[in-house]
């Protein structure tokens, strides 16, 4: 090490003007392809899945699209993962139970109590910053009982590194998230709030994010997306990259600019329980907007139950059949790494659960496909990757990026290549060779 550095950094510690944080952990949400499109590739080569420790994320959609009990059901899941992992859900919308998130986590009442606080009264946004300094110093009086032994050590010191358990606070919705003296009068909130609220949610953001990355707060909000009414010739650039032209995110431009991971959630195709994978709930299309840790503007597709949310397993069934890794009919799909193993598309779930060498391929075949999603670029000491995100980005196409081509029935353009598609029966794009006279 030069000499210079040296005395900077030695000059820090004495100083105390500041510290070089080398490792934040991220933890796995449950929705196996979203922790994988939001990865990213450590300098010792380790893949850290999901999202990261202390940061905000946010979910964003219109009305119905399930964004709020995708929110529930990650920071369920994380929180499942540590003992001292808790959730805090401010619901401004008043519109969450405990039953549905019982349902949503598959939690008894017991559990559900241990772990989740569902706050829906008395609430405005300085309760966000009040929490969020409470939990930050409940937890820093208390760090060497709850800190957690990473196994890895800082580079400098060679001491052990430890982290904090995740503390979760999801917000829904920041579109409704307001300062107490407009929270309280109707009238304020109705005519000049909005822009008095997003003013004050930028204030808000700006001072929790040293507590959340002091004490391993990891903020999940979720959000709407509004229609941007524009008068005259000129239209302004989209808001954010990736999202239409005329969508806006409500709430003020610190919620957006300072989530770490922004993704767009909107509704696809329908599915019957006489079709395909025997159930009813519809398919769900995701676009990573803004990512820190992966490229943005990917898409993917989820398999979305009203009952139970995602599901995760035939997210991962459908995804794989897409690329060509389950292929049949009727009661003869396989995988093509267990061929001896048939089934049908409906006893799929069944099937994996009884039969462990189905089991343990489809899972090795899941984590093989979704590796592509990660950005492996400059990353020499990875050598498994050997196709391109895009072979598996182009399979999922939505209604957004699309065009009807002028009298043709059932053909569509691709709005920004030169390719076209039809819809299958199940509502999906089918990429198709055309030929004009």
């Amino acid at each position: 090490m030069g000499l210079l550095m040296n005395q900077f950094r030695k000059e820090m510690k004495k100083a105390n003007y500041g510290t070089s944080i080398d490792y934040i952990p991220s933890y796995r949400t449950g929705i196996d392809i979203f922790d994988y499109i939001n990865a990213y590739v450590k300098a010792d080569g380790e893949i850290s899945l999901g999202i990261p420790a202390g940061k905000p994320m946010m979910d964003v959609g219109n009305s119905g699209s399930g964004k709020s009990s995708i929110i529930i059901q990650q920071a369920c899941n994380i929180a499942d993962q540590f003992e001292e992992a808790t959730i805090r859900h401010f619901d401004f919308e008043r519109s969450t139970t405990k039953e549905r998130v019982m349902q949503l986590a598959n939690w008894d009442e017991d559990h559900y109590y241990e772990k989740y606080e569902l706050i829906n009264h008395n609430i405005s946004a300085e309760s966000i910053f009040t929490a969020i300094k409470s939990i930050e110093k409940i937890k820093m009086d208390n760090y060497d009982d709850l800190k957690i032994k990473t196994g890895k050590k800082d580079k400098l010191t060679g001491e052990d590194i430890y982290v904090l358990p995740p503390t979760i606070i999801i917000i829904d919705s920041i579109a409704l998230m307001a300062p107490e003296d407009i929270e309280n009068d109707d009238e304020l909130k109705g005519s000049m709030g909005a822009s008095a609220i997003a003013k004050a949610n930028t204030n808000i953001f700006k001072r929790i994010l040293s507590p959340m990355e002091n004490a391993n707060i990891i903020l999940m909000c979720v959000n709407h997306l509004t229609q941007k009414i524009e008068i005259g010739p000129v239209h302004s650039k989209a808001q954010v990259n990736y999202l239409k032209q005329d969508e806006s995110i409500p709430g003020g431009k610190a919620v957006t600019y300072l989530s770490n991971t922004l993704v767009k959630i909107e509704p696809g195709s329908k599915l019957t329980a006489d079709k395909e994978l025997k159930i009813n709930g519809f398919y769900l299309i995701g676009t990573l907007i803004k990512s820190r840790s992966n490229e943005a503007g990917r898409q993917f597709k989820m398999v979305f139950e009203p009952s139970t949310g995602i599901n995760n397993l035939l997210t991962n069934f459908v995804n794989l059949k897409d690329l060509g890794r389950i292929s049949g009919a009727g009661k003869s799909f396989k995988l093509d790494t267990c061929p001896d193993v048939k089934f049908s598309l409906g006893e799929f779930t069944k099937v994996y659960n009884e039969n462990p060498e189905l089991k343990e391929a489809f899972d090795a075949a899941v984590d093989e496909e979704y590796k592509h999603l990660i950005n492996f670029k400059n990353t020499s000491n990875i050598s498994t990757i050997e196709s391109s995100d895009e072979e598996y980005i182009e399979e999922i196409i939505s209604d957004d990026m699309v065009e009807a081509v002028a009298n043709e029935d059932n053909l569509y353009k691709h709005k920004y290549k030169n390719k076209y598609y039809e819809k299958n029966e199940d509502g999906l794009f089918e990429e198709v060779n055309v030929e004009f006279e």
